[in-house]
């Protein structure tokens, strides 16, 4: 008998899509000198916009997951993505900075904010034994985005100027949220499966057959176990490394003599190079919990490999000396960075079900991801101003990525009380 098609991959296919726009999130480093130019502001200043994005972020996502686990994926992808595009054409449009803290940091956050978490969240339902690669899969769509809208970004600049950049990316968001919006289901029980496209039974209720011990927990519960905080700072420490690198990498580059197209270029090239670790680390985490290790156990290795990997990536990029040192920085963050995004969906649903996976995602990476996104922005524009240089920023960098491997080392499967 040959077994139907399963529309979780459907699903994870809209999660790809909203992914990718992510690619949009991590140009703004383009952005970056242009606007401080028009504007005639300090690195510092112009920080502001992107560290608001995340400080808004924080209180945006308990809305949007809540939404997701209350009203499902259609509505939250489309309004999430209309809200992000406004923000974005709005941007193109301003004056005065205060105006652009509004759209861009405001608008554009608010509907940023729900990008990951809820595609995460979703492809969570449905899936369960394959977690790992379904969420590597729709992973894949943030490195594309990467690789695609910066090159993009970087045109659209030169040929229409920072404003006509943002509008054109703003229509793109809108787009590819809708049509995402169109194809998405909310559960694999909305069709009459269990998680993975098995039967429903009274096992896959709980996901039995699935994960062992991965029951529904409320979210008071959650919050009262260890894990759930060590997973919320390794979070941070992750986020808050990667966004110092996304926000002023480009800018440091071309402080230490690369041009300027060819670290646009090779920021790009990283994103591609996040690939294996979006679907290899998705992969390898399944293949450990197949081998008899407790999954929270196999996530939570992979999460310090992702520390560990970006650390190393950017110690290269503190001794840059050439663009065969920016290839290599590529190599070594590209790889651990695109490993720890599927493994946050896995962990967090292994560890406390699928009942209240959009909330719970939110609190766990989104708040504590959304406050390393507000501080370490504005902290190295900070440093830079104070020093004329980004090597503090790097060094701070550095840190939080060395805490994000202490904790995620520390996370244990939790038990109910």
């Amino acid at each position: 008998m040959v077994k139907r098609f399963y529309y979780g991959w459907v699903c994870v296919g809209a999660g790809f899509l909203i992914q990718f726009l992510y690619g949009v999130h991590y140009a703004f480093g383009l952005f970056l000198e242009p606007l401080a130019g028009t504007f005639a502001c300090s690195r510092v200043a112009i920080s502001v916009a992107p560290a608001l994005m995340y400080g808004v972020a924080i209180p945006a996502r308990l809305v949007w997951g809540r939404m997701l686990d209350v009203y499902g994926a259609r509505l939250t992808f489309a309004l999430s993505c209309l809200l992000g595009g406004a923000g974005l054409i709005l941007s193109g449009l301003t004056r005065e900075l205060w105006q652009f803290n509004l759209t861009y940091g405001v608008l554009w956050g608010a509907g940023w904010s729900a990008f990951f978490f809820t595609s995460s969240g979703l492809i969570r339902r449905w899936f369960a034994k394959k977690a790992g690669l379904a969420l590597g899969i729709a992973g894949c769509g943030t490195p594309f985005g990467w690789l695609v809208v910066l090159p993009l970004a970087g045109y659209l600049i030169s040929r229409l100027g920072w404003r006509g950049a943002f509008f054109a990316l703003g229509a793109l968001t809108c787009l590819v949220g809708l049509v995402a919006a169109v194809v998405v289901k909310n559960a694999p029980e909305d069709i009459g499966l269990a998680p993975d496209g098995d039967p429903l039974g009274p096992i896959s209720a709980r996901e039995g057959g699935a994960v062992p011990g991965a029951v529904d927990w409320e979210v008071g519960e959650a919050i009262h176990s260890r894990s759930f905080w060590f997973t919320g700072l390794a979070t941070f420490g992750l986020l808050a490394g990667l966004t110092i690198i996304t926000v002023h990498g480009v800018a440091y580059c071309v402080e230490r003599g690369i041009a300027r197209e060819t670290a646009t270029y090779i920021f790009g090239i990283m994103g591609l190079l996040a690939l294996p670790g979006k679907l290899g680390g998705g992969l390898f985490g399944d293949y450990l919990v197949r081998r008899g290790l407790a999954a929270v156990h196999a996530r939570r290795y992979m999460l310090a490999l992702s520390g560990l990997l970006m650390g190393v990536g950017i110690i290269i990029l503190l001794r840059l000396a050439g663009p065969g040192w920016l290839w290599a920085w590529a190599l070594a963050f590209g790889i651990g960075y695109g490993i720890h995004g599927p493994q946050m969906g896995a962990i967090i649903g292994d560890m406390f079900g699928r009942k209240n996976i959009g909330l719970l995602m939110t609190l766990i990476s989104g708040i504590a991801g959304g406050l390393g996104g507000l501080v370490s922005p504005m902290l190295a524009g900070w440093t830079y101003d104070l020093t004329g240089n980004y090597q503090v920023a790097l060094q701070l960098a550095i840190l939080f990525c060395a805490l994000a491997v202490i904790f995620s080392v520390l996370i244990t499967t939790p038990r109910k009380a």
